[in-house]
């Protein structure tokens, strides 16, 4: 069974993937509420994210691709220079500040993927088996859908580890660790990845999770190992 994704005359790219990362960063906020973080923080903590995002994620896709566009990866090297950022402001509430951000990231990137799919962009190898995208006259492996499905499964599997764990900035560690990976093996089904053996994306992506895990081990060096009060 074959999927056939129409034309559009104007792109619901952009909406999509707008409203994915407001969806991911009022699920940040509202973990943080949670945990008490201060609504002052909680705000200007989430105006960075949305400013760092964005033009991360444009920069990186003018770069790389010579066009105007979003790269996820760029959003999510954003997210974490945001996330820096208000960690060095602040200085309280790091831990679980750090951590919801990290756990949201899936989900705002799986949310995401559905703009690519119907706009027809980061294809996946050509394919005429079960559930191809069908897009003209090319068919495509459904990469994207299953971007969308493995980190929002990414997301559910770190939110459940997020409400148990005392310490809650391993649960970032272990959401960065199993993004990367997801991210790594499912760009190796892209049209974009044929005959190479590794992408430009996968390098971005082992740079971008290096970047976290340095931070995140930084970040236990540096603040307390009291975890009552979500530090």
């Amino acid at each position: 069974m074959n999927i056939t994704i129409p034309e559009f005359t104007r792109s619901p790219y952009s909406i999509i993937v707008l409203s994915s990362v407001i969806i991911g960063i009022a699920v940040a906020a509202l973990l943080m509420k949670r945990a008490k973080v201060p609504s002052r923080q909680i705000m200007l903590t989430s105006l960075l994210a949305l400013f760092c995002i964005f033009n991360c994620a444009i920069v990186l896709a003018v770069a790389t691709t010579g066009y105007l566009g979003f790269a996820g990866l760029g959003g999510a090297l954003g997210l974490i220079i945001a996330i820096i950022s208000s960690v060095l402001i602040f200085r309280e509430h790091e831990r679980v500040v750090f951590a919801s951000w990290v756990i949201t990231a899936p989900l705002m990137y799986s949310l995401s993927k559905n703009g690519c799919t119907l706009a027809g962009c980061c294809r996946g190898f050509e394919y005429h088996g079960p559930f191809a995208l069908v897009y003209g006259e090319d068919s495509c492996f459904p990469v994207q859908p299953l971007d969308t499905l493995l980190f929002m499964l990414v997301f559910i599997i770190s939110l459940i580890i997020f409400t148990r764990a005392k310490d809650k900035l391993n649960t970032g560690l272990i959401s960065l660790l199993m993004s990367g990976g997801v991210r790594i093996f499912t760009d190796s089904l892209r049209e974009s990845h044929q005959d190479i053996l590794i992408s430009q994306s996968q390098v971005i992506t082992v740079i971008v999770c290096g970047i976290g895990i340095a931070c995140i081990v930084l970040l236990k060096k540096i603040t307390k190992e009291g975890t009552d009060n979500g530090k």
